[in-house]
């Protein structure tokens, strides 16, 4: 039973496409960790910290708050409050429960993401045939990139992988096409640095604005999307933008007007949807879209989890994200940290992908990550304390 939980959590963070939309997406993830939270309870093993506690008051009292004066659905905001006590307490109990065997997971994990690049190559010929990109066995090609991101580090820094696996990951987040893969990779370079110097920090900067510059003319749907969106924020009209462009700024849009409205606590989870249908209507060529059955695209998501986050719940849950990303930052001080601090860089690209581009709370990999970030922090201080004591 216990290799269950262990395999079963793992894989199951790979499985956003097997869901069926019901008036809402239910997920075969959601059943995973329903049965595996009830087989953590029967073991006496379910974990909820002082941290989690804070987290939850504070997302209900925002929600509570933004019910009451009318921001907010009282239905809608607690089937969402619901889900956020649920699933970040099974990921958090899952890595106690196996917090011995934290390299296992980050191993495993590593290796599912080269075994999906492999099928994702020997599947491209089929995609191609039906008119669709590299994707592998996920839900499209940018969901792909932002789940491998962290293995395709990993494997590059870590030298106790095959060197073929982070060149096959690699690959495969260039073929996809996926503008943001690409800006992964570019930040990648970034965080390859030891140390920060003027010198280190220019030099990856060149080389990212180089190759940028040789993929923006020569590969035509990131051309595309770049002239998009550069011309829309322009000229403040999205007509001529495409879908992917139209998702990302109107829902910045909406997210700007609602932060403005309620900037402290944000007007509460879920309610993005309802802000929307305040705001959209202000927004220029929003008719193109309308007349395409399009206007709502990424309604509930917001198009990217920071442009959610600064809606639903404000400077409270923006200085939320970047106090949690500080406080669990491992820092790459010896060698018996520095496995760690690959680990924890790998995942600092997975959150850079999903502030920018998903805004879903329970994509099936996001606490997975969340967890696995905290953890990391947590096996670093217990490698490091185990060498102060052979040392003493």
């Amino acid at each position: 039973m216990k290799n269950y939980i262990f395999y079963s959590t793992i894989l199951c963070a790979f499985t956003e496409a097997l869901s069926l939309n019901i008036g809402f997406d239910l997920k075969f993830f959601y059943f995973v960790v329903f049965i595996n939270f009830i087989i953590l309870v029967s073991f006496n093993k379910v974990v909820y910290t002082k941290g989690l506690l804070i987290f939850h008051c504070l997302v209900l009292f925002s929600g509570l708050f933004s019910c009451v004066f009318g921001y907010n659905k009282f239905g809608y905001f607690f089937v969402q409050f619901f889900f956020l006590l649920l699933i970040p307490t099974y990921y958090n109990s899952f890595f106690n429960f196996f917090k011995d065997r934290f390299k296992d997971i980050a191993s495993l994990y590593c290796k599912i993401c080269f075994i999906l690049a492999v099928i994702g190559f020997l599947k491209l010929p089929h995609d191609i045939s039906i008119g669709r990109s590299f994707e592998s066995l996920l839900l499209e090609p940018a969901h792909y990139c932002t789940i491998v991101l962290p293995a395709y580090f990993i494997t590059l820094k870590d030298k106790s992988y095959p060197r073929y696996y982070f060149i096959i990951i690699m690959f495969s987040i260039i073929v996809s096409g996926s503008s943001l893969g690409f800006l992964g990779l570019g930040l990648s370079l970034i965080l390859m640095l030891k140390k920060i110097s003027f010198t280190r920090v220019i030099l990856p900067i060149i080389g990212v604005t180089l190759i940028g510059t040789f993929v923006y003319f020569n590969f035509a749907p990131f051309k595309l999307r770049v002239d998009d969106t550069v011309n829309s924020m322009v000229s403040g009209d999205l007509s001529k933008a495409n879908l992917s462009t139209y998702a990302l700024l109107s829902n910045f849009y909406v997210s700007a007007k609602s932060f403005s409205s309620n900037p402290i606590i944000g007007n509460g989870i879920g309610s993005h949807v309802y802000s929307r249908e305040l705001y959209l209507s202000k927004i220029e060529g929003i008719e193109v879209f309308e007349s395409m059955n399009s206007e709502d695209l990424n309604a509930k998501d917001a198009g990217s989890l920071f442009s959610r986050v600064m809606s639903e719940l404000g400077l409270m849950g923006l200085l939320g994200i970047f106090i949690y990303i500080s406080k669990f930052y491992v820092k790459n001080l010896d060698e018996k940290s520095s496995i760690n601090s690959i680990i924890c860089k790998g995942i600092m690209l997975y959150f850079f992908a999903k502030l920018f581009r998903e805004g879903h709370y329970f994509s099936p990999e996001m606490y997975f990550f969340v967890f696995l970030y905290v953890f990391n922090k947590y096996d670093s201080s217990k490698s490091n304390n185990l060498q102060l004591a052979i040392k003493v």
